[in-house]
């Protein structure tokens, strides 16, 4: 009985502190990045200026930072296309069994600017537009949220603002495009601590009475 109850635990433990699957742009359902001009199976895009679109991997401008091997960038349009003025919503879904001791993190890349939502909430993480160098679209930038999920389905959205605000009326706001790697749900070093201080307790306990 014992050693059931311990395995039991065991199993809680590694079961609420698994990743849950989340995914870079621009991949199949092995993690193996898509040919150019393929949808993209796991994020949707929910908002585009010029209407319903789909997120596909694209070949990413010259400016663009090079994507890894595992990630494409993704748009609703080809490389070459002058994409609308305006905001895209791209999103992506992912479960998980406990609201708090793991975090999402990675890193990405927008053309223009980007903000990222958790379940429809603003996480204050931003890639700006900047200015020559320092654009939103040259560099990988790493994010980590560790707040504001719920129980079971979960919406990790990445807003990109195609065109940039201060430019004058009128000019072409160019293509606009997305880029995530290295994205993953993982526990924080504190909850990974406290689930293996509390196996230990657990296994003290149960050799005592032994």
């Amino acid at each position: 009985m014992r050693k059931v109850l311990f395995a039991a635990l065991v199993l809680a433990f590694a079961t609420a502190s698994a990743p849950a699957a989340l995914w870079n742009t621009g991949v199949d359902n092995s993690g193996v990045a898509l040919p150019y001009g393929t949808a993209d199976p796991h994020y949707s895009l929910i908002t585009v200026p010029s209407g319903p679109s789909t997120a596909m991997a694209i070949v990413p401008h010259p400016d663009w930072v090079a994507p890894p091997a595992d990630a494409r960038w993704i748009a609703p349009t080809p490389y070459g296309t002058q994409d609308p003025d305006g905001w895209f919503h791209f999103e992506q879904r992912f479960n998980v069994t406990s609201t708090s001791g793991f975090a999402v993190s990675g890193k990405w890349a927008t053309d223009n600017s980007g903000q990222i939502y958790l379940n429809n909430i603003d996480t204050g993480i931003v890639r700006a537009f900047g200015s020559s160098g320092t654009y939103g679209f040259q560099s990988l930038e790493a994010f980590e949220i560790t707040s504001g999920f719920q129980l079971g389905a979960n919406t990790l959205q990445f807003r990109v603002r195609n065109g940039d605000l201060v430019l004058p009326h009128g000019i072409p706001p160019g293509p606009m495009g997305l880029l995530v790697t290295d994205v993953t749900v993982v526990p924080v070093p504190g909850a990974v601590l406290l689930g293996m201080l509390g196996l230990s307790v657990v296994g003290v306990k149960l050799r005592k009475r032994a």
